[in-house]
């Protein structure tokens, strides 16, 4: 009787474990990271938060963090170090904000160039007050 009720308790909790999935894959995530924590890209608004302000056309960094349920990305100065930077969040999207709460690259991307753009030659880098 035991064996019987410690296997339909195994059945089911395997069941529940495999049918939980990311919202982001590892391999997504990895990929976000690379292509996003490269470069430097140039802020196309300001970014204000709690005070702090990052201007418009500010060279930055990105961070990227992820989860099973969401993606932060982070901007700081790229004067900085990482680690003695000032990071303000740039964008926070979950699972809800993608179609079926799967990950689409394509949209994500869509809300990354509403906010930043790579930076070139071209930019010059604007003075701190």
């Amino acid at each position: 009787m035991i064996k019987k009720y410690l296997s339909l308790f195994l059945i089911i909790g395997l069941l529940s474990i495999s049918a939980c999935s990311t919202f982001i894959k590892d391999k997504d995530a990895d990929r976000i990271t690379l292509k996003y924590q490269e470069g430097e890209y140039i802020l196309l608004d300001d970014l204000t938060r709690n005070n702090l302000t990052l201007r418009k056309n500010t060279a930055v960094k990105l961070l990227v963090e992820t989860s099973s349920d969401w993606i932060k990305v982070y901007a700081y100065d790229s004067t900085e170090e990482l680690l003695k930077s000032t990071r303000l969040i740039l964008l926070y999207l979950f699972d809800s904000d993608f179609p079926k709460e799967k990950f689409d690259q394509e949209l994500f991307d869509a809300e990354m160039n509403k906010l930043v753009r790579p930076k070139g030659p071209d930019v010059k880098p604007v003075k701190k007050k």
